[in-house]
């Protein structure tokens, strides 16, 4: 730990409490602000993948952004899945860039706000 990291250096951030019927605001981005979605065949991909969360986990989707280098999502639980729901989204995403011509999969940084 360096010089000025405070009481919290090192420590996990707190659990996400998970609430049916709560609103969520997630975003995830790319390592080191870099792409995660090269193309509109991408996008597609990430969007097919994103309505089979949503029926697989009981999440119903209000309103997504996709950018080239991140996504938010607004998402309404049915079913406290949040976290499947979330890694689900991204491993199948990632494995599936890997398989399709490779970025880098270890894009991550997903939270709520």
């Amino acid at each position: 730990m360096g010089p000025g990291c405070g009481p919290l250096c090192g420590m996990a951030r707190p659990l996400r409490v998970e609430h049916v019927g709560g609103w969520y605001h997630v975003t995830a981005r790319g390592n080191e602000r870099r792409d995660i979605f090269r193309d509109d065949r991408d996008r597609s991909r990430f969007l097919e993948l994103l309505g089979g969360m949503a029926g697989r986990f009981g999440v119903v989707l209000h309103c997504y952004v996709l950018m080239d280098n991140h996504y938010h999502l607004i998402l309404e639980l049915k079913e406290r899945h949040l976290s499947l729901a979330l890694q689900w989204l991204n491993l199948s995403y990632s494995a599936w860039s890997w398989r399709s011509g490779g970025m880098n999969a270890s894009w991550r940084k997903t939270r709520p706000s």
